[in-house]
């Protein structure tokens, strides 16, 4: 493990190119998951521009992909009972996912299936034992960050979710890559310890988690959302661009939340961001339930045993170990 030695150069360019290799590890995204997300993606940036909910022409026919695989389709369908009831009690039975974009609207969507892909990729291809309590913070996080979207608007459902399951997913990547230095990491608690990230695996979580986004079709600047997400109390490992400022904030307040800090007191002056009285109070009820009871995303965890699972391990690839360190 990491020794005494002089501190990484976390600003070193190399470090974005080891990111990358090791995000690789993922596999190949199939066309079933990232031209989906990159069409309804682009439909999502343009509702929060214009206030409306549109869906493109490209949109509605790429998600017939999604439509080809019941272990993508089926768990989205629960989500959209469990998120918008009321949107889906108008759904009708034949409608497929052309319907559930209409109940999640393009980005909610685009940010479930991606997280969606991801977990079922790392229960593949991960130590099952880790990946076993890996899942879990994996999914309660997702929650939390949907949770922090939904009772802020200007941060909304589809960036709050993505932003609380995107670092876990990074964590998968070094959990896959190296599963000793992974539980040496997790033991020491230098969870996000971007230093310590750096000594181990030459790269941190931010940075892969820009690379897994740009893999799925967010069509992001991999160091623009990199720094954004590894800006968990400061800007001191690179500026966070005003066009990011939103991830930055789930992520920070995520964090207050789960050690029991006021978000009154979070310091969010350094990105240009506020908080209004009823956003806090809307944030704060939510997540109490949340960390009373546990998860209610049960549905990401449902399984199944098909030609289309098996389908889908096709498409995905052949699991690839990439770069060694």
């Amino acid at each position: 493990m990491p020794s005494d030695n002089p501190p990484p150069d976390v600003s070193d360019p190399s470090a974005w190119i080891k990111a990358k290799r090791l995000a690789s590890l993922l596999g190949p995204v199939p066309s079933s998951v990232g031209n989906v997300v990159k069409s309804l993606w682009r439909d999502h940036l343009v509702c929060m521009d214009t206030g409306t909910v549109e869906v493109s022409s490209t949109s509605n026919s790429a998600v017939r992909l999604v439509d080809k695989s019941s272990v993508l389709k089926l768990p989205l369908y629960f989500a959209a009972e469990s998120l918008h009831p009321e949107r889906f009690a108008e759904v009708r039975e034949d409608d497929g996912s052309r319907a559930l974009i209409r109940i999640l609207h393009p980005g909610l969507f685009a940010a479930l299936l991606s997280l969606l892909y991801m977990h079922r990729r790392f229960k593949k291809i991960c130590p099952s034992e880790q990946w076993s309590e890996l899942s879990k913070e994996y999914i309660l996080n997702m929650e939390l960050g949907y949770l922090i979207g939904r009772g802020c608007p200007k941060i909304g459902e589809a960036f709050g979710v993505l932003m609380g399951g995107i670092r876990y997913a990074s964590l998968a990547i070094f959990l896959k890559h190296d599963p000793a230095g992974y539980d040496g990491y997790r033991n020491r608690k230098m969870t996000f310890n971007i230093p310590f990230e750096h000594e181990r695996w030459s790269c941190d979580h931010g940075q892969i988690a820009g690379s897994l986004l740009r893999a799925l079709g967010f069509g992001v600047d991999q160091m623009h959302s990199g720094n954004a997400i590894r800006a968990t109390t400061n800007t001191e490992f690179g500026a966070v661009s005003p066009d990011f400022s939103s991830w930055t904030t789930v992520i920070r307040l995520m964090e207050a939340l789960k050690n029991k800090e006021k978000l009154s007191e979070v310091n969010l002056t350094d990105i240009g961001f506020t908080l209004s009285d009823e956003e806090i109070s809307s944030i704060v009820d939510s997540t109490n339930t949340l960390f009373e009871k546990g998860s209610s995303f049960t549905w990401m965890l449902k399984s199944y045993k098909s030609d289309d699972d098996r389908a889908d391990d096709d498409r995905a690839g052949d699991d690839r170990d990439g770069e060694s360190s």
